[in-house]
């Protein structure tokens, strides 16, 4: 599996991390565990994992960055995931419209550095996700 992450902002350009250092992508719908119906307290998530390496070093800071906004427009941005197969079909694209930056961490350990993200939908754009395969 081939997994891109791709994030858009009409202020900052894009930041784009290609299949080659991505690990990991989940896609969380989670509602109260204690609800006895369908419930309006939605959270739409996405926890993204890889390694970092000296080429996308550029790339990382800028997600570094984008954790470390609180207010402005730039603060919620398009985020996509997409899976592909080996021959190149898509599998999966996951598109939050209205996404924010949780939590981002980089863990360095000897010879080896990795990255995880954590994005959400804003809670009252949930209509703005999409769930896309072929």
């Amino acid at each position: 599996m081939r997994i891109e992450l791709q994030i858009l902002s009409a202020e900052n350009g894009e930041i784009v991390i290609k299949e080659t250092y991505i690990t990991k992508a989940q896609y969380q719908y989670d509602t109260p565990d204690t609800a006895l119906m369908k419930s309006n307290e939605i959270n739409v998530k996405l926890i993204i994992e890889g390694n970092l390496e000296r080429t996308i070093s550029g790339e990382a800071k800028k997600l570094a960055q984008w954790s470390l906004m609180e207010t402005g427009k730039d603060v919620y941005r398009i985020v996509k995931v997409i899976m592909r197969d080996n021959e190149e079909d898509i599998v999966r694209e996951f598109e939050l419209s209205k996404a924010f930056a949780v939590d981002y961490e980089e863990t360095y350990e000897n010879e080896k550095a990795t990255f995880k993200l954590l994005v959400a939908q804003k809670r009252d754009e949930i209509k703005g996700v999409k769930v896309r395969d072929k």
